[in-house]
């Protein structure tokens, strides 16, 4: 009853095959049904309508009774007929097998990534159950809805629901359902920037899904864990999580878990500037998303690579896949990774010095991060305005931004972004004149960078430094051994080189040559630590 289609397999089974038959043949004939694509179908909509305006409300459910339990028997198995079963269950007013498929619906739309769909699903669930309703029912039900409205990157709203079924599964004494539960809102808790608020409930799912020797709750729980030591700057530890969660995943021949727990290794590599092994990865799990039809994690992932498109100068290529993946996030309702997508654009667009366009696409992203109260990707997002702001010259707004970016990052443990800040702040505050000022944030940023192996990191925050640096030849020195660094980002190395040919051009080019080869004999690591430890 919902489209112009005719289900012949259902008729056959509410009209005897022969009656059928002849029936199809005079509808065709008075043209109100025809054929297309080898479907019978109605010719119009009108007629539909009447047919059904003219039924009496009894007929209605009887008829809305009979189609459903065909539709049970004909398609017994087929998740894709939730949702038309929830209304048909509706309209014969049998409110339990409506409740039951709307939970059905819901699951399938997680699957297949419409999340808005799932909510509405999940919330038509939950107004259906009673007071004698099984407290596990009502359990499932919000488990499925906190799961759609955190993979929706709603983490707010799904933190609410989850507290509710963490403590309905403590009172009915059910380990998988507290375990899942508990992942999930340590993965909702770090998405909106609460690191060390997630690794408890992280860690008391992974305990309670190794006592049950449950390995894909054991894979979720490591996960999460890695994605969150990652943001807290240990590295080392993100890669130990991840790579277990990722044989985990592959044992279990768990796609989802594959794809998810590859594009985040990349992510690793990535901010360890180690461009060919993210990229690596991404590749990785773009292939087995897309195999499995996993939108979500599929779009998520190529907008990844574009960050590593941009880091190798393709910038065209970059906006493209950027602007692809926004057109998917919207359509699939991830308000937060179409925002990150909005900052990312806007980062692009600073780099290649539309300022106007870029500080446009910043501002839409940092408005969407205020309204999930996502401190995380604000701090981001600030970083990405103050460089913005100091591209076109303006020190003021940049050394702003940056500040409010790093009160953010300290509040939240979010260490990898508190030294970008220290590292962006000092440049802000050099071009202000205040040598000393910038110096102190270049050093905690170099010490704090030295610390999480961010060679990304280290090779700015030491180019920066050889600008504020008083010894020219010195500077010269630090500038040849940081250029001479493998996986350097086009931007990055042009932001070198400028500041290099300007402390070069305070040297005869005798003295700078002979410096800039000096340099680049180097060793990297010994300069660094040679640096700290002037300084300490």
């Amino acid at each position: 009853t919902g489209n112009r289609k005719l289900e012949t397999g259902l008729s056959s089974l509410v009209t005897h095959h022969s009656l059928l038959d002849q029936w199809l043949t005079a509808c065709a004939n008075a043209a109100v049904l025809d054929v297309q694509e080898g479907q019978w179908r109605f010719a119009h909509d009108k007629l539909r309508e009447t047919l059904l305006n003219d039924l009496t409300d009894a007929e209605t459910r009887s008829l809305s009774r009979e189609v459903a339990e065909a539709t049970e028997t004909v398609y017994p198995d087929d998740e894709n007929r939730a949702a038309a079963l929830t209304d048909l269950w509706k309209a014969a007013g049998n409110v339990l097998k409506e409740r039951r498929y709307a939970l059905k619906a819901g699951q399938q739309a997680v699957k297949v990534s419409d999340f808005n769909g799932a909510v509405a699903s999940m919330e038509r669930a939950l107004s259906l159950l009673d007071a004698e309703s099984e407290q596990a029912e009502r359990a499932e039900i919000l488990l499925w809805l906190g799961r759609a409205r955190g993979e929706a990157q709603n983490y707010p709203e799904a933190l609410v629901v989850l507290d509710e079924v963490i403590t309905l599964y403590r009172v009915l004494g059910d380990q998988h359902g507290l375990a899942d539960a508990l992942n999930r809102w340590g993965n909702a808790a770090w998405g909106k920037g609460d690191f060390d608020g997630a690794i408890p409930y992280l860690e008391e799912g992974l305990s309670i899904a190794r006592r049950l020797q449950d390995r894909k709750l054991e894979g979720s729980a490591l996960t999460g864990l890695g994605i969150v030591a990652a943001r807290q700057g240990r590295f080392q530890a993100a890669i130990e999580h991840l790579g277990a969660a990722l044989a985990i995943h592959r044992e279990l021949n768990n796609t989802r878990g594959i794809s998810t727990t590859l594009s985040n290794l990349g992510n690793v590599y990535l901010v360890q500037s180690h461009l060919d092994e993210a990229a690596r990865h991404y590749e990785e799990s773009a292939a087995i998303a897309r195999a499995a039809g996993n939108r979500e994690e599929l779009s998520i992932t190529l907008a990844n690579m574009a960050l590593v498109k941009k880091d190798l100068g393709d910038f065209d290529s970059a906006k493209q896949s950027l602007e692809e993946c926004l057109v998917s996030f919207k359509l699939m309702g991830m308000r937060k990774a179409a925002a990150w997508t909005l900052g990312q654009l806007g980062n692009l667009f600073q780099i290649r010095g539309e300022y106007e366009n870029a500080l446009h696409h910043l501002d839409e992203a940092m408005e969407a991060f205020r309204a999930l109260n996502d401190q995380q990707s604000m701090a981001w997002t600030f970083n990405i305005i103050g460089v913005a702001h100091s591209s076109r010259g303006d020190w003021e707004a940049s050394a702003q931004a940056h500040r409010e970016g790093l009160a953010i990052c300290e509040a939240i443990g979010e260490r990898p972004g508190i030294a970008l800040a220290h590292m962006n702040v000092g440049q802000a505050v050099f071009h202000l004149g205040d040598v000393e000022r910038a110096r102190e944030h270049h050093h905690l940023a170099l010490k704090m960078a030295h610390e999480m192996e961010l060679d990304g990191y280290l090779r700015t925050t030491m180019a920066y430094m050889a600008e504020s640096e008083s010894d020219a030849v010195r500077a010269v020195e630090w500038l040849g051994c940081v250029l001479n660094q493998s996986e350097i980002s086009a931007e990055d190395a042009k932001e070198y080189t400028n500041i290099l040919d300007a402390r070069c051009a305070e040297l005869t080019p005798e003295d700078s040559e002979a410096a800039l080869e000096r340099g680049k004999a180097l060793d990297f690591k010994v300069v660094v630590a040679g640096i700290l430890g002037d300084s300490a």
